[in-house]
């Protein structure tokens, strides 16, 4: 067994279809390599064979020194004889990313861009610059706080589309690589490619359409965290869990079971496009959420404004309901079909799903 993480069988990988896929996701336990395996395939191709590549960021202010942030992680190890600069396109809405041996006169190279994901209406207009891109890399697609970018599946999809054009074709194939730890089945991207409903603790690849995940453990890295000094004194933490045994940070699957017997409908909550049912069990002492809404029920409630559409009222008209639903929550009165119905639920509350 290697003791790093290698990323061949993933690229080798073909989609639910039989396809070559578009996109390759691989998440995991923490150090055990995903991120310097995927940054050194970047900088080989494009040494090897001139393929440029695309890192994403979300925000604006991430891309300062996003030579330095992406090169210090391969440059000892793999590249001592180059080094790696940056600068800034259209007022740093992008930046060019360059290469060059570190004793050679010749000029740096430009090996690739680095984008925001944030700001993919403005890219939208530098698509010309972007458009030689042959990979894009996007690490830390998972957040461990949650906190994602407005609209983030919908701004990916658009920053893609603009990059994938150009070089006299529509659109080209670009190749997709997301990196991650494994901090939540309820990220974003998860959710959309259906991750969530199919994904179990001992799935270690998985094929979708137009997508391959790897859900990597790599034994060496969790033996080598469990047995440091700093974890042994927080052993029983969640945090180490996540770190060391592959576990999601974020998820519980405390309160997710199914009730017996008939529920009484209360309302229909939407969350990202996504209708929810609440009902409760009277006789239990609790309410569920279920996976499955009462299209003809009037009591409709959208958790953000793009849910927002006929017949539905945005949740800030309802303070006072939700309010009671918070309250019966905090005191373990609420049952969830599933994880997506936690996180619907706990979107409805504002509540972080720690």
């Amino acid at each position: 067994m290697n003791k790093y993480y290698e990323p061949n069988k993933l690229l080798a990988m073909k989609d639910l279809n039989g396809r070559k896929p578009a996109i390759y996701i691989c998440d995991g336990n923490r150090s055990s390599g995903k991120t310097t395996a995927f940054y050194k395939l970047a900088v080989d191709e494009f040494l090897q064979e001139g393929k440029k590549f695309c890192l994403f960021y979300r925000y604006k202010y991430e891309l300062d020194d996003c030579a330095g942030k992406f090169f210090d992680v391969i440059q000892s190890i793999f590249f001592p004889n180059y080094e790696m600069t940056s600068k800034a396109g259209s007022g740093g809405m992008y930046h060019y990313l360059f290469i060059k041996q570190i004793d050679s006169e010749d000029e740096p190279i430009c090996c690739g861009y680095a984008v925001a994901i944030n700001l993919s209406d403005k890219l939208k207009k530098v698509g010309n610059v972007l458009c030689d891109t042959e990979t894009i890399l996007f690490d830390e697609f998972q957040l461990e706080n949650g906190t994602y970018c407005p609209n983030e599946v919908k701004k990916f999809q658009s920053l893609y589309y603009t990059i994938a054009r150009g070089g006299g074709l529509q659109s080209r194939e670009v190749r997709v690589i997301m990196i991650g730890n494994s901090t939540s089945l309820m990220n974003p991207y998860y959710v959309k490619f259906g991750v969530v409903q199919r994904l179990r603790e001992d799935t270690r690849f998985l094929r979708g359409n137009g997508w391959v995940l790897e859900h990597n453990f790599n034994e060496s890295a969790s033996k080598a965290i469990n047995e440091s000094a700093f974890t042994s004194a927080f052993s029983d933490s969640d945090y180490v869990q996540y770190a060391t045994n592959n576990r999601y940070l974020r998820d519980s699957n405390t309160f997710i079971e199914t009730p017996t017997g008939k529920g009484r409908y209360m309302c229909t909550i939407k969350c990202e496009g996504h209708e929810y049912g609440l009902l409760e069990y009277r006789d239990d002492g609790f309410i569920y959420v279920s996976d499955k809404a009462d299209g003809t029920f009037k009591f409709k409630i959208a958790v953000d404004l793009p849910d927002h559409s006929t017949n539905y009222v945005l949740l800030s008209h309802y303070d006072a309901y939700i309010s009671n639903l918070r309250f019966l929550f905090d005191h373990g009165s609420v049952r969830f079909k599933n994880l997506r119905c936690k996180s619907a639920f706990m979107r409805l509350l504002n509540y972080s799903m720690e």
